[in-house]
This record gives structure tokens, sequence and C-alpha cells, in this order.
């Protein structure tokens, strides 16, 4: 932009200047909607500004970090509050609330693969596969008109390895 001064005297002199229009950053945030008490949980923001650096800070009540994308453990269970303040170069900032249900370990729904006592998977151990092998040749067998004589069994299975 140029601006012109003259004097009455008709003396001129321009100054030019740079106006940068700066609109706020806008930002949307990925975070758990549940989280486990003492687990490192993700909490990233996605940040749109047509100018400038932005800086990214996280508060979760009991500590804050910047970055855009941070981990965070919880201390205590309960429903938490996290904001996250997106800030430029140039002081144009927008802050965005966040609810986060924190539960005590052992609380809520199970995630992952139950286990039987000994490491295995209920149900898939060498009596379940060879029951399952037996069952699935005898109905073979039947299908295609092939039966053992009476009263004996046909060895159908010799070795089962289980990883």
């Amino acid at each position: 932009m140029n601006l012109t001064v003259t004097d009455e005297s008709g003396l001129r002199d321009t100054a030019t200047a740079t106006l940068v229009v700066n609109d706020r950053p806008e930002v949307g945030v990925r975070t758990p909607d549940t989280a486990t008490v003492g687990k490192a949980e993700q909490f990233s923001a996605d940040v749109s500004d047509d100018v400038g650096n932005v800086t990214v800070t996280w508060t979760f009540g009991d500590a804050s970090v910047t970055g855009q994308s941070v981990e965070h453990s919880f201390g205590s269970a309960g429903t938490k509050t996290v904001t996250v303040v997106v800030e430029d170069e140039y002081g144009a900032s927008v802050s965005k609330d966040v609810q986060v249900e924190v539960r005590a370990q052992g609380d809520g729904p199970t995630t992952g693969t139950q286990t039987d006592a000994d490491g295995g998977v209920p149900g898939f151990g060498v009596g379940a596969v060879l029951v399952s092998l037996v069952g699935a040749a005898l109905l073979a067998g039947r299908l295609w008109g092939e039966t053992a004589p009476e009263g004996s069994f046909r060895t159908v299975l010799s070795t089962v390895r289980t990883p």
C-alpha cells in the first residue's frame, strides 16, 4: 500500500507499507473419547492458517505442553476438559475444548484378546483342534461314502502342533 502526502507548497512524500490481513487460525482435534489412568494417549491438532507460523498449546488440567501432536497420561479418573490453543505469529488465536472420560485401570470394556490361564486363547487348544478335525473327517467320510468298520476309528490325525 502506498500513501502520498502533498503539502500547501506542493512538496510530496510517499510512504509504502505492507498490510497483512490476518484471519484466525482454524483447528480440528483428534483425541480419544475415553482414556485409562496412567496410559499415554495421543492428542493431535489439525491446524489451518493462511499466514505465519503457529504455536499449539495443550492444557490437560494437570499439565500443559506444546506441539501439534502430543502424548499425555492422566493421573486420576473422571471427566477431563482438554483445551487446545492455536496462536499464529501475528497474535490471532483460536481455542477448542474437548471432554475425555478417564477411567481407572480395570474399569470399562475390555479390548484385545481374552486369554486363558496358560496364555492360550480359550477354545483353541490341541483338544479343540483335534475334535474339530475328527468331526470334519467323519462328516466328509459320510458325504463321500467312506465309512470305517462298525466300532472302529480310522486314524485321521496323528500330530497336532499349536503355536
